[in-house]
């Protein structure tokens, strides 16, 4: 992936070092501070999310008015339990199997990434 195609990324406050390992991991680009440093909230992630301003969430599983937005929106989630404190990575279904934020999704749910993940636990 470049940064043209790169995937626009928030979540909950407690998913900030994810966000962070994926810049630092995924995306070397953006290594030494240019990621976010402060992330929007898991409610405002997933309204951001539907309104197509954010390719990929990470926070808690999207609670019931999150589900029923998404209904009326007409769009399905596809949330991928992560490793790491009851954190999702949340995306809208059917996205290509190259899309940028499905190989976020997939990367953060691989073997590759999870002893990075412990690393945060420590």
């Amino acid at each position: 992936m470049t940064a043209e195609n790169y995937p626009r990324i928030d979540g909950s406050a407690d998913a900030l070092p994810l966000i962070q390992l994926v810049f630092e991991k995924v995306h070397t680009q953006y290594s030494g501070g240019d990621y976010p440093m402060e992330a929007l909230g898991a409610q405002e992630s997933y309204e951001a999310l539907l309104a197509g301003e954010l390719d990929l969430v990470i926070a808690p599983y999207p609670d019931e008015a999150v589900l029923a937005a998404a209904r009326d929106a007409g769009a399905e989630l596809e949330a991928r339990e992560l490793d790491y404190g009851g954190l999702y990575a949340v995306t809208l279904a059917g996205l290509a199997e190259d899309a940028p934020a499905r190989l976020v999704a997939d990367w953060l749910t691989s073997e590759a990434a999870a002893a990075e993940i412990d690393s945060l636990r420590a």
